[in-house]
């Protein structure tokens, strides 16, 4: 995308900021439809990068590459579990925090950021979905009620959390760069199929999954601000503990972006 063309996109928010409140993002059956101008940069960096990929596949992609097979086209849509407030008025009020509260995430919340984020991937590219080649979730979770400490995987086909792993008290301090992510109440680590995906679209592929992880990342936080939570996107576990804990070995399954949340002090500076 041109230098012109995103400064043309920026200059149209800047004239309309001050009536963003009419222009905000609806929470709908799990999903965001976003109509505020500064996603049109996003989906302009969408549609780039689909023109930049190849039209057929580089070559067929072996089986091991793909794991588990990809069953997000027959999900239902989920319709949120409570009413969570317009997007644009949480940005409004939000403001930059060091800690978290003691209260745990409701598992219902967390199950409705994670689906959001998931099903937004799915519409945006259909048919890397049909090739298998979804995105993954893999959620650290500290503090989440009725769920037990641990690692888990998302299951888009059963919208559930299926437990993949324990985890030994305090060693998350030791998996990030920075202590404040690692006391957040949930982790959630967005995967993508590397191998698969250069097998498919060659060295393109690696650039399209940073875009969709990006997204899912971006979907994730608004979901978040909407359901009353605060959270950070940040560059995710460190690689020798990621490969440790969920056997994420950079590259039949590869780390994209990191998303840290849950609720905030009562009371704030």
């Amino acid at each position: 995308m041109g230098r012109l063309r995103s400064c043309r996109l920026l200059a149209a928010y800047a004239k309309k900021r001050d009536g963003f409140g009419s222009a905000g993002d609806l929470l709908e059956g799990g999903a965001f439809y976003l109509r505020f101008e500064p996603y049109r940069i996003v989906t302009d960096l969408i549609e780039d990068t689909k023109t930049a990929l190849p039209k057929q596949a580089f070559s067929e992609i072996p089986p091991a590459l793909l794991g588990r097979e990809a069953r997000s086209l027959g999900v239902p849509s989920v319709v949120p579990l409570r009413e969570s407030s317009p997007v644009y008025r949480a940005i409004e009020a939000r403001e930059a925090l060091r800690h978290w509260s003691d209260g745990p995430v409701e598992k219902s919340d967390l199950l409705t950021i994670l689906h959001s984020a998931y099903q937004g991937d799915a519409a945006d590219w259909r048919e890397e979905h049909e090739a298998g080649l979804d995105i993954g979730f893999v959620v650290y979770v500290s503090n989440v009620e009725n769920v037990a400490p641990a690692l888990y995987r998302y299951c888009p086909s059963r919208q559930e959390l299926e437990r993949a792993g324990a985890m030994e008290p305090g060693k998350l301090e030791h998996m990030v760069l920075q202590r404040e992510f690692s006391l957040a109440p949930a982790i959630v680590v967005i995967t993508g199929k590397l191998g698969a995906v250069l097998c498919r679209q060659g060295s393109s592929g690696h650039r399209q999954l940073l875009v969709r992880g990006g997204m899912a990342a971006q979907r994730m936080w608004l979901a978040s601000l909407a359901l009353g939570y605060g959270g950070c996107i940040f560059a995710g576990i460190v690689q020798k503990y990621l490969y440790e804990t969920a056997k994420i070995d950079g590259y039949r399954e590869m780390q994209l972006v990191a998303y840290a949340f849950g609720n905030l002090p009562q009371e704030r500076r």
